[in-house]
């Protein structure tokens, strides 16, 4: 009796669905990477939003905290600054001459005090917003419009007299200022800039502006 010979084994689908296997592997490989390089890509922008988010709420929370004082706090967050009118936080006798009232010092206080909040910190309160950024500086700026009567300085030069007073009695109040928790920059920095306004105008007009940079911000 004959032996039939054996059937030839068709490996050709074999190899296809090998090919296969590899083709769906290679596919899934590349959009892992193709996700982990977008996410890395967009992590600076998010890190940016966050800081920008957060910087808001600090912001919101120290003109809070002045309004509760009777300081009638204005926000810009382009520049992430709060300033309050400077005939809220300086008296001027007859003669020109300025001295900080007591306001200034409270006004230190309360920066220093929402200051606790970032990490670091000790909260002095339940009412702190949640923040994981950085310090990077801290300003505050004395800006003239107008002169008082009695002044005998020029406008830039009587800014400058003035954020010398409001700087010492803000570092008096608020000696914490010198080295703020979580700074990774400077303690605070005094200024003085003399801003355009009527000719017309008389009297003390301007303000306080507390100006703060944070890491990983957009310079405003």
């Amino acid at each position: 009796m004959a032996l039939s010979r054996p059937q030839p084994i068709d490996h050709k689908p074999f190899l296809d669905m090998a090919i296969g296997v590899v083709f769906i592997l290679l596919v899934v490989v590349a959009a892992q990477m193709l996700l982990a390089t977008g996410g890395a890509s967009r992590a600076p922008e998010q890190r940016r939003d966050l800081v920008e988010r957060q910087a808001a709420s600090l912001l919101e929370s120290v003109a809070d905290r002045l309004r509760r004082r009777g300081l009638p706090a204005e926000i810009d967050h382009p520049s992430r600054s709060v300033s309050v009118p400077l005939a809220a936080v300086v008296a001027v006798g007859p003669d020109g001459v300025a001295r900080a009232l007591p306001a200034a010092g409270a006004a230190g206080r309360i920066v220093a005090d929402r200051l606790q909040c970032l990490p670091g910190g000790t909260p002095r309160g339940a009412d702190c917003p949640a923040l994981d950024i950085r310090l990077h500086g801290l300003r505050a700026e004395t800006r003239v419009e107008s002169l008082p009567e009695g002044a005998r300085l020029a406008k830039d030069r009587y800014a400058q007299l003035l954020a010398t007073v409001l700087g010492a009695a803000i570092l008096q109040s608020a000696p914490d200022l010198l080295a703020p928790v979580g700074a990774g920059g400077p303690g605070l920095r005094t200024g003085a800039s003399a801003l355009a306004g009527s000719g017309g105008s008389r009297g003390l007009r301007g303000d306080l502006t507390f100006r703060f940079a944070f890491e990983g911000a957009e310079e405003g």
